[in-house]
């Protein structure tokens, strides 16, 4: 995981499952795939580590750029130049 200085920790907006809810059903109705809990939990727990506003800004560039569903690995992809996310 990379370090988080500790005068930026309190900056960091921790995505909420209701924002990260928010984020998988327009993913979902995007791309016209519906994932089951365990897929759901799945990616909650790899990318609840994540900066809110980077995670809904990559879903809507997801959205407008990709032609398939984001695997996690896409994600990761997307916000590797955040200094925020958890390796």
């Amino acid at each position: 995981m990379k370090k988080i200085p500790p005068q930026m920790e309190a900056k960091i907006n921790m995505i909420s499952t209701d924002a990260f809810k928010r984020g998988m059903s327009r993913l979902e109705a995007a791309f016209q795939k519906k994932l089951n809990q365990d897929t759901l939990k799945l990616y909650y727990e790899k990318l609840s580590g994540m900066d809110a506003d980077v995670y809904l800004s990559a879903v809507e560039s997801i959205i407008d750029n990709d032609h398939f569903f984001p695997t996690i690995a896409r994600f990761r992809e997307f916000v590797a130049a955040s200094k925020y996310f958890p390796d």
